[in-house]
């Protein structure tokens, strides 16, 4: 079979252009959106019928534009003995490509990007075009629109254009055949971006396809759910009112319209939720001018090489900040940056980093000069500020619990956000901050955990690797899991340190935690369960994990709390098959080193800092630092507190132990008296018998009969 285009991307992105250019060529038919995505997506792997498919299709609702009869469907249905839905689908683009005098077919359908590998599974043939477009002309052009996504504002179109094309990258990766073309370049070089695709469609090029415009207008006409009038303005059933711009030639001075369509507040919101993808895929951020201010790019973005300093206040414990910290300094490293991790306390997190390869500084030993910061906490985001004024300062959030685990609120300190769940990010966002909120998922270290570990048919062996699950939460899992015979452990502070864990979770069929961990233990293989001291959702699988996700796996993403009969029912409904599932997602959408691709664009995004604030911003350090000193030494007492209640209950326990023992002692001291005092007794008996048998024998009837017994004797030896 020939390749067959299918187009793909954000709606407004230019699909229909790209769909009548192709359509334009002599051998090709592209019919208008299908929707057999998702027919392929609820069939994929089962067996269909010719009249269980024939129903599906004709309910859908894009039949009436699909301009083929049933019956002749159903016809073409039954030439296929061996039938079944790649067949199918099959049947109904050739009827179209033939009603229309062509021998091959392509599909024209934005919303396939959810379905490109059912699709790629059902029909070989399909060769994806995935058509990109600056995301704020997207939003210009579908804003208000009824199907915009969400509730069709700035911000869901903006969250929509990043996850989708954050999605068909994914997919992409397990693609045979994945093409991008970008909107601007097709506009402006038409014919250029056309015979590249020609190329990759094995089609020759045909001039007619530049000339699609002059035939839109019929092949629009087409649409029984639209209407498009004299005017190009294309009417929908609901009395939404498109203009059909591919009535005209393509023109290169729509790309960037959304300078003029677009107000302020608008780019700024839209690149708050977006501006890293913006700056991944090249489209320049838009910078605000103000009086007094000279907006500049930084060195970042033209120096393809960078100098990073990442700042932690402290690298004592290893917790998930600082795991976060160390797994992107390696894979920026590993980009061919030069990266310096810097701290003001050193400690266990410090010496894993040093083991690791990576440069670690204290502030006295940092480098002249560098290019990008990246900020884990306020009081290094305000003293890094005073120290490079000319970097830009991105902030990584990684909790909302602790202010100073929140970005300074001052304006003209952090350039941008990057936040790793939904959670978060709505929390910087309530700040009184405007700045850029770029949304990445956590980075897993997946190397070496491309084929996870097999888990038995009923789990055996639970971790909980937990800082905080104690008291009366953590004996009720410990009741329930063990009574169905789970053995329970515990690690994690402040009664053990787990550096690293991958022996432990070798050792576990399940995982039992929050955050961070839950990602690496899923990277490991283990089946997950999502619960600690302050919440619990269950078990991570592929249908729980978005909303878990989303909620940075914190166990508050479900209303219900988890009782006794939940935590059974829950260990009853475990599956062996839970660790490949937890893998996978993993390693397609935690990576670290897609993360550190991501977040360099978001580095090398303009930098603006108002010269005059440098008086404020040294104050803000000096405060920041204070406070961040004070909070530390509060954390550590807590923690010493925590470590002191640990150990004052392990030496209870003791003692309770040593006073069972002293009673079990006492019992069977009780018990030994016992016994000697029915062993005298028994004696005291066999000294009345045997003083009875003296006096017996003393009698003269017993000498008698003694005697008589003797010479009874004599006379049987002697005979």
């Amino acid at each position: 079979m020939p390749p067959a285009p299918f187009i793909v991307g954000v709606p407004r992105s230019g699909t229909t252009l790209l769909r009548l250019q192709l359509d334009a060529h002599p051998e090709l038919a592209i019919p208008p959106e299908t929707g057999f995505g998702e027919l392929a997506a609820r069939f994929d792997g089962r067996p269909v019928t010719p009249t269980v498919l024939l129903d599906a299709i004709t309910e859908l609702p894009t039949w009436r534009d699909l301009h083929v009869e049933r019956d002749a469907l159903a016809a073409a249905f039954q030439e296929h003995p061996r039938f079944d839905l790649g067949a199918g689908l099959r049947a109904y683009y050739r009827l179209y490509a033939a009603a229309h005098r062509k021998d091959r077919y392509g599909d024209k359908t934005p919303g396939h990007t959810a379905h490109m590998d059912v699709l790629a599974r059902t029909l070989p043939e399909a060769r994806f075009i995935h058509i990109i477009r600056d995301g704020r002309d997207v939003a210009a052009s579908l804003r208000g629109l009824s199907f915009a996504p969400g509730d069709g504002g700035i911000a869901a179109i903006a969250a929509e254009w990043r996850d989708t094309l954050w999605r068909v990258r994914r997919a992409a990766a397990r693609l045979p055949h994945y093409v991008e073309v970008r909107y601007e370049r097709l506009v402006a070089e038409p014919e250029a971006v056309l015979r590249e695709l020609c190329d990759f469609l094995e089609l020759s090029f045909d001039a007619a396809m530049l000339q699609a415009h002059e035939r839109a207008a019929d092949r629009l006409a087409e649409l029984r759910t639209a209407r498009i009038g004299p005017d190009g303005v294309v009417r929908l059933q609901d009395g939404t009112e498109i203009v059909a711009r591919t009535l005209q030639p393509p023109d290169p001075t729509r790309a960037g319209r959304w300078r003029e369509a677009l107000t302020e507040h608008d780019v700024t919101r839209f690149e708050r939720f977006a501006g890293g993808a913006l700056l991944q895929e090249g489209y320049v951020a838009y910078e605000r001018p103000s009086a007094g201010t000279t907006p500049r790019v930084s060195v970042a973005a033209k120096n393809p090489a960078m100098r990073v300093v990442l700042g932690r206040q402290s690298l004592g414990a290893l917790g998930g900040t600082e795991t976060y910290a160390l797994t992107v300094a390696r894979e920026l490293d590993r980009l061919g940056h030069d990266v310096t991790l810097a701290a003001e306390d050193f400690g266990l997190a410090a010496d894993v980093a040093t083991g690791r390869g990576i440069r670690v500084a204290r502030m006295d030993e940092l480098p002249s000069a560098c290019d990008a910061l990246i900020a884990h906490d306020l009081p290094m985001a305000a003293t890094l500020s005073e120290r490079y004024p000319d970097a830009r300062l991105v902030y990584v959030v990684h909790a909302d619990g602790w202010d100073l685990q929140l970005p300074p609120v001052v304006p003209g300190v952090v350039d941008a956000v990057v936040a790793c769940s939904d959670r978060l990010a709505a929390r910087v966002r309530a700040l009184p901050l405007e700045v850029p909120i770029v949304r990445l998922r956590e980075p897993i270290d997946t190397d070496g955990s491309v084929y996870p570990k097999a888990l038995p048919e009923r789990p055996r062996r639970a971790l909980i690797l937990s800082n905080y699950l104690q008291g009366a939460r953590r004996r009720l899992l410990l009741d329930a899991w063990g009574s169905a015979g789970v053995e329970c452990t515990q690690a994690g502070s402040p009664t053990s340190m787990v550096v690293d864990p991958r022996a432990a979770f070798e050792a576990a069929d399940i995982v039992v935690g929050k955050g961070r961990v839950v990602l690496e233990a899923m990277c490991a293989g283990c089946a997950v369960y999502v619960y600690d001291q302050y919440g619990g959702d269950g078990w991570v699988t592929p249908e729980t994990y978005p909303a878990f996700e989303a909620d940075h796996f914190a166990g508050q993403a479900t209303v219900p709390p988890r009782r006794a009969a939940d935590l059974a029912a829950d260990l009853a409904a475990y599956s062996p098959e839970m660790g490949v599932w937890n893998n996978e997602l993993v390693r397609s959408q935690h990576g670290a080193r897609h993360h550190a691709i991501e977040l360099v664009a978001v580095l090398r995004g303009p930098h603006l800092r108002e010269p005059d604030r440098a008086e404020v911003v040294a104050e803000l350090a000096r405060l920041a630092r204070a406070s961040g000193r004070s909070e530390l030494r509060i954390a550590e007492f807590w923690g010493r507190m925590s470590a002191a209640e640990a150990h004052a209950a392990q030496a209870e326990a003791h003692a309770a132990q040593a006073e069972e023992r002293a009673a079990q002692a006492e019992d069977h001291a009780a018990q030994a008296e016992e016994r000697a005092a029915h062993a005298e007794e028994r004696a005291d008996g066999v000294e009345r018998r045997l003083g009875d048998a003296e006096y017996l024998l003393g009698t003269k009837r017993a000498r008698a009969g003694l005697a008589v017994g003797r010479a009874a004797d004599r006379l049987r030896w002697r005979s």
